[in-house]
């Protein structure tokens, strides 16, 4: 699959790595395990709306989780 990579300034293949990223919502600080794609060309974050998405969710489900146990 191809995005657009905003360092190439065309479209290139991309590769999808997981990678722990840290999180403030509200109060709560948390860690969470996302899905971040990085172009092969030359290793530049690139945007895909889906995975966007999917991690706003992941992060949004860690901040419910945690302000229900509080």
């Amino acid at each position: 699959m191809k995005a657009y990579c905003a360092e190439c300034d065309t479209d290139r293949e991309f590769e999808v790595l997981e990678q722990v990223v840290e999180s403030t919502i509200g109060q709560f600080t948390f860690k969470y395990l996302a899905q971040i794609p990085y172009c092969k060309s030359c290793g530049n974050e690139v945007y895909i709306a889906e995975m966007n998405d999917h991690n706003l969710k992941l992060a949004t489900d860690q901040y419910r989780k945690l302000s229900r146990e509080k």
